[in-house]
């Protein structure tokens, strides 16, 4: 019976600990860009605040640097695009589209650079007017 007992409370505690652990991710629908990028980030808003660009600033003396980043839906806290890119820049061009530049490492005298720009059209959860 004693047995019994303790082993139903150490079920008892094993649920109500892997109950408390859902809830915490339940809680952490909400993006967070530090997690996503790191702690070193820049953050650009789009023209009317409802989007927000976080990019991962880069140590660029690495040898293959990538830079990440997200958009984030700054009503929802939830991240609509996801992209990376050579280090070069990325901008908002308009209210739901970012230009990316990939630096290739050295560009050439003669070099078209408009072969490594990149539109990216960022699909928000909201409905355009």
């Amino acid at each position: 019976m004693v047995r019994s007992f303790i082993f139903s409370a150490i079920v008892f505690v094993f649920i109500g600990c892997a109950t408390g652990q859902s809830k915490k991710v339940a809680h952490s629908d909400k993006a967070n860009p530090y997690q996503h990028l790191g702690a070193e980030i820049d953050s650009l808003p789009n023209s009317s605040g409802q989007l927000m660009l976080y990019v991962q600033k880069v140590n660029l003396t690495a040898r293959y640097p990538l830079v990440k980043a997200i958009v984030i839906d700054v009503s929802s806290q939830k991240i609509v695009e996801e992209f990376s890119y050579t280090p070069g820049y990325c901008k908002w061009k308009s209210e739901t589209e970012i230009v990316v530049f990939n630096a290739p490492g050295t560009i050439q005298k003669d070099e078209d650079i408009s072969k490594h720009i990149t539109i990216i059209k960022v699909k928000s959860n909201k409905a355009t007017p």
